[in-house]
């Protein structure tokens, strides 16, 4: 029932949207907590840059928010 094409072509994943979630504001960076592991105006200018659409920065958004997760996650906070 479904084209060969379609039937035999290679995996595809699904994808997730982090990058419109940070366009969005859906997720986003606490960026006036900062520690020596985040510097605030390197998270704030890249933030700005993607959600302008001046840059593709989802990547890095993600690792920076993850790190902020897990710091709140483990009692440490991001400022200490």
């Amino acid at each position: 029932m479904l084209p060969a094409d379609i039937l035999y072509r290679s995996k595809k994943g699904f994808g997730v949207p982090v990058g419109r979630w940070f366009a969005e504001g859906t997720l986003a960076i606490d960026t006036a907590d900062h520690d020596r592991m985040m510097q605030r105006d390197a998270v704030t200018r890249r933030s700005r840059n993607h959600c302008n659409g001046r840059a593709d920065e989802r990547a890095f958004l993600w690792n920076a928010w993850l790190l902020q997760q897990l710091m709140a996650k483990d009692g440490k906070g991001v400022t200490q």
